[in-house]
């Protein structure tokens, strides 16, 4: 996880297996489905508009 001044935070899954996705506000694009219930797949990445924590 990365982010990007106070209002983004990139989350990644370089392996194989689904995560769960932390949570930080709301769900901009991602470099893939996501499956929905807060799970991160394998080799994809979501960028999250952070929500004021």
């Amino acid at each position: 996880m990365f982010g990007r001044g106070d209002a983004l935070v990139c989350a990644v899954n370089s392996g194989a297996e689904p995560v769960r996705l932390p949570e930080y506000g709301a769900v901009l694009p991602a470099g893939g489905a996501l499956p929905g219930g807060g799970i991160l797949p394998g080799d994809t990445a979501v960028w999250y508009a952070v929500d004021g924590r």
